[in-house]
């Protein structure tokens, strides 16, 4: 059974356009170092209308990192003037106020909650918090209505997260594989650290320079053979030993290390070596996943992939081929990084589906797919769902 909490405030109730069945939304996202907001109009006929859309990243270069006390300093500076832009661009009040509340950095979270809460209280509307990995994971079925449409699987692939879920409802998910390590984005990144890419957003330099490599000069299986470094891929069958469903990555960084240390690289050399270990990153990933597909039945014929990784051409390519009879829903790579846009939308999937916020609700550091709803407190469960 869901868990609810109603607020002991005495108000009327909240202004919605149930009439015209549209919901003008605001929402918010602040769980790590990208303060995000926009304004969605929905309908229940068509894709939403993008009314308002503005985020602001942290700039780490020089920490190399984010760093948790910045990272909130500059949800602090940036969060307001945006929803005062966005409010002073298109006056007419919000019908639905939606904000990540997990997971993430506690700190981060709680400046985007707070504000919506203020938000919501300020304009007598709806709040609806929203798991983050849930943004990414429906995304796609704002793009055009009910496309994918449920049952489904999604690889969820970010910097901070590596998930398979396999999803029947909006609010109904199971996951079929996680890392037991660190994400498929940290992966990456300190491999490029470590083949020298500087800056911020490593694996993005990675793949920008693979695909440059790919296009005007792509690497030969010979040439890995030649000037590779040795790399093996984790979790793989053992004599004596099950297999797993669960993804590693934290070997490929040390496996870099080591393949590189007594080398001098030639730039051709590098050129090999990146394109050889994004390879093998996103082989790792493929073969886990058909694994835990083979576990499942029946298996999914529809597939999303998400996250900031999802954006990465060489891993979509890898994906289709390798499962060729399966429908993908690949996010356009401007959603595949955070974003408010896929907050509102799981926001306004989750209200329609019955679900809204208490007011009393607090940031969620770690907040799992599976059992999303029992495992978060302060539910408002609504009788006339529009």
């Amino acid at each position: 059974m869901f868990s609810t909490t109603r607020t002991t405030l005495h108000r009327p109730p909240p202004r919605i356009r149930s009439l015209v069945r549209t919901l003008r939304v605001l929402a918010i996202e602040t769980s790590c170092d990208d303060t995000a907001v926009c304004v969605l109009d929905h309908t229940a006929s068509s894709p939403p209308e993008l009314v308002f859309d503005a985020r602001m990243t942290l700039n780490s270069a020089q920490t190399g990192g984010i760093v948790p006390v910045q990272a909130i300093a500059h949800h602090m500076t940036s969060l307001a003037p945006l929803v005062a832009s966005a409010l002073a661009t298109h006056p007419s009040p919000p019908d639905l106020v939606c904000a990540t509340r997990g997971p993430g950095m506690r700190g981060c979270l709680t400046i985007g909650l707070e504000h919506a809460k203020a938000l919501a209280v300020a304009f007598n509307v709806p709040l609806v918090g929203v798991n983050h990995m849930l943004g990414h994971l429906l995304v796609p079925r704002m793009l055009a209505l009910d496309s994918p449409r449920f049952p489904f699987v999604s690889l969820l692939v970010s910097g901070g997260h590596t998930l398979l879920v396999h999803s029947s409802s909006a609010l109904t998910h199971v996951i079929l594989a996680e890392t037991v390590d660190i994400a498929i984005g940290d992966a990456l990144d300190k491999c490029a650290r470590v083949l020298g890419f500087c800056g911020v957003h490593h694996a993005a330099q990675l793949d920008a320079f693979v695909k440059n490599v790919n296009n005007t000069r792509p690497v030969k299986p010979d040439e890995i053979a030649r000037d590779g470094i040795r790399m093996s891929l984790p979790m793989k069958t053992k004599p004596n030993r099950p297999q797993s469903a669960a993804f590693s990555f934290a070997s490929f960084e040390t496996m870099v290390k080591y393949g590189i240390a007594d080398r001098t690289l030639s730039e051709r050399e590098r050129e090999v070596v990146a394109t050889q270990v994004q390879r093998t990153v996103f082989e790792h990933l493929i073969d886990r996943t058909r694994y835990a597909l083979s576990l499942f039945h029946p298996r999914p014929t529809r597939f999303v992939l998400s996250g900031g990784v999802a954006s990465n051409s060489t891993l979509r390519a890898m994906l289709e081929a390798a499962f060729a009879d399966v429908e993908f829903y690949f996010v356009p790579p401007a959603l595949c990084i955070d974003n408010a846009r896929m907050i509102a939308w799981a926001g306004i999937e989750m209200y329609e589906a019955g679900l809204q916020t208490a007011l009393s609700a607090t940031p969620i550091g770690k907040w799992p797919l599976d059992n999303m709803v029992d495992h978060a407190d302060s539910w408002i469960l609504r009788k006339n769902v529009i």
